[in-house]
């Protein structure tokens, strides 16, 4: 496979930051914005420090996320745009519920919510909050508006590790095919052409615990961090890169690296 026949293979957005995503079909890329309504919201565990009126960066251990509990994967989020809604399906109840996103009785029952589900897991209170406009709770301020992964990548990291690991542990935005690591010969400020859009890259992404979390069964049971250094001498997984036009992506487009 060369980069002439790399191609999109999946969509996704986080609506809770640190919660399980939604797939997409097709998606609106503006320039200088962030992926859709991607990380939008956030839990809170105790006051955080968080002002919206002045949003900055606030590391991830401030919120309920899958580094700080592996439980967080039994929740499957869903934002539904024209409501302003959003729905949560419980595996391990096998139930879905939704709440208002625009008042603020929805915030406070999803927050009442997650505490009955997620109390234990940490020190609290869990509070639901929102980003403003021009924000999202992204891991990496200064890099970081939307996610790829390679999925060959992905695989030559199982085969190298014997071990059972899907690109949903990486929890990205954009799933492309390529040559495994062929994202390695990439620099940052290149363009990537996708659809009607182009991105320009900003940096690999460097991977933490959440990657340890089995999406599927909502336990750490695999040391990925630990399996990207010890077989590729590196902690980084994918890439993070910047809207710089816009335009419609969806899954089957090429993906084309402009020199």
């Amino acid at each position: 496979m060369t980069s002439s026949t790399a191609h999109v293979e999946s969509l996704w957005r986080h609506p809770i930051k640190g919660f399980t995503p939604e797939s997409l079909k097709q998606v609106f890329l503006e320039a200088g914005g962030y992926f859709p309504n991607d990380r939008m919201f956030a839990i809170e565990d105790g006051p955080s420090g968080f002002d919206p009126d002045e949003p900055k960066h606030i590391s991830k251990m401030r919120f309920a996320v899958l580094a700080r509990s592996a439980k967080i994967a039994n929740f499957e989020t869903m934002y539904l745009d024209d409501r302003q809604e959003l729905e949560i399906f419980e595996r391990d109840e096998n139930c879905i519920c939704r709440f208002d996103m625009s008042s603020d009785e929805g915030f406070e029952d999803l927050s009442d919510w997650l505490t009955n589900r997620l109390g234990d897991e940490f020190n609290g209170p869990l509070k639901v909050i929102a980003a403003p406009k021009d924000h999202r709770f992204v891991d990496h301020f200064t890099a970081g508006f939307v996610s790829f992964i390679n999925s060959n990548s992905v695989e030559a990291l199982a085969a190298a590790s014997q071990t059972e690991i899907g690109f949903q542990r990486f929890r990205p935005n954009i799933v492309f095919s390529a040559d495994a690591w062929m994202e390695d010969h990439w620099s940052k400020g290149q363009r990537l052409k996708i659809g009607g859009t182009e991105l320009e890259i900003l940096a690999p992404t460097v991977r933490c615990k959440a990657t340890h979390a089995n999406p599927e069964t909502a336990r750490y049971d695999v040391d990925t961090v630990s399996l990207l250094m010890q077989h590729f001498k590196r902690r980084t997984m994918g890439i993070y890169a910047q809207i710089v036009k816009t335009g419609f992506v969806a899954i089957g487009d090429k993906l084309e690296v402009l020199e």
